[in-house]
């Protein structure tokens, strides 16, 4: 039995610390780079046997001897860097992918020697790790990658900047949650980025990440209200007018009011008209009282500026029910020009249909 045990014995573990033994008397820089070359195939294999508890020994235990490093031999710092660069590139990390079908199983104890061993590989691992989270389709693996991603990024984020340079959709859409819990300027512009890319999927993940990120950025934003893209002008226009903000209200009422508006859609203007509604206040109630009560010749005919006499009885029912607004809607709805009452009108009957939607969903 002894010696059947010492034939089959994986001599993987012994091989690692009779090498880090090595390591710590070696003076040479050449026979220390050889040593650590021998190890990055070590490493790799025991990765590839699922020896995680002893994947995480080994790496507490350098990380351990690089600590007591004396000053005279502060040549073996960047050997040690490098040996720890070439053990997260996808040649030994990758054989990861191999495990993950099994991770959801594996045993507690296992799941955490992973997980704290990867947290212990250097930043430059998210580029290995990155493509791994687009791919695998397992909650249980997604969830740790994520994980271990964003405290790497946490650390350093250039890692995670170079893997989103040039990424395919499916990894930038997994990457945009992880962003938008980091701060910098450098993660924003990224972001601000790729609003303009050509998917528009990554482009909407982009604009939700920054409008949850910082209320500001919907300055730099607003000018997607025009986009080509119904999907993203409805996006901006639902931000704008989600609740009272005098940022969303100065913007919109800037737009609408010195006439910048040059999607002519029906339903963009009217949804522009809403939104400002929900985000207003009396701020904008003369404008959006003389546009829907504005007396002339056309009104009193009742052609001319209809689309914007609804637009602005549309704001109007969106906003408080406060007395200026009331009186207003009020005059609106018996006034002589049959124009502002039939704007009126349709303002009224477009809310209920829209609330009748809304009830069927």
């Amino acid at each position: 039995e002894m010696v059947l045990d010492e034939e089959t014995r994986d001599s993987t573990e012994d091989s690692l610390e009779v090498l880090t033994i090595i390591l710590r008397e070696q003076r040479d820089p050449k026979n220390f780079s050889i040593i650590l070359d021998f190890l990055v195939e070590e490493f790799s294999y025991a990765l590839v046997q699922g020896e995680y508890f002893f994947v995480l020994k080994f790496l507490e235990t350098l990380d351990a001897l690089q600590a007591e490093i004396p000053p005279e031999e502060t040549w073996t710092l960047p050997l040690l860097d490098d040996f720890r660069r070439k053990i997260s590139d996808p040649e030994v990390l990758g054989t990861l992918e191999q495990a993950w079908p099994e991770f959801s199983v594996m045993e507690d104890g296992r799941r955490e020697a992973l997980r704290q061993a990867l947290l212990r590989f250097p930043a430059d691992v998210v580029l290995t790790l990155g493509p791994m989270l687009a791919k695998t389709g397992l909650p249980a693996v997604e969830r740790l990658l994520r994980e271990i991603i964003t405290v790497h990024a946490g650390r350093d984020q250039q890692p995670l900047l170079r893997l989103l340079d040039g990424a395919e959709e499916p990894l930038i859409r997994k990457l945009i949650p992880l962003l938008r819990e980091m701060e910098g300027q450098a993660v924003a512009e990224l972001l601000f980025g790729l609003t303009r890319h050509p998917s528009d999927p990554v482009r909407r993940d982009a604009i939700q990440a920054l409008f949850s990120m910082d209320q500001e950025n919907l300055r730099r934003l607003f000018p997607l209200i025009g986009d080509p893209q119904p999907s993203v002008r409805g996006l901006i226009l639902g931000h704008l007018g989600m609740k009272r903000n005098p940022l969303a209200e100065e913007l919109l009422l800037n737009y609408l009011e010195k006439g910048r508006v040059h999607i002519k859609d029906r339903q963009h203007i009217l949804a522009c008209y809403r939104a400002l509604g929900r985000c207003g206040s009396p701020r904008s109630l003369p404008f959006l009282r003389d546009s829907l009560l504005k007396q002339d010749w056309k009104a009193f005919l009742g052609i001319g500026d209809t689309l914007q006499r609804q637009g602005a009885a549309l704001a109007l029912l969106g906003m408080p029910d406060e007395a200026d607004v009331k009186t207003a809607l009020e005059r609106a709805s018996r006034s002589l020009f049959s124009g502002v009452r039939s704007s009126y009108r349709r303002a009224v009957e477009e809310e209920e249909r829209k609330r009748r939607r809304g009830g069927r969903r």
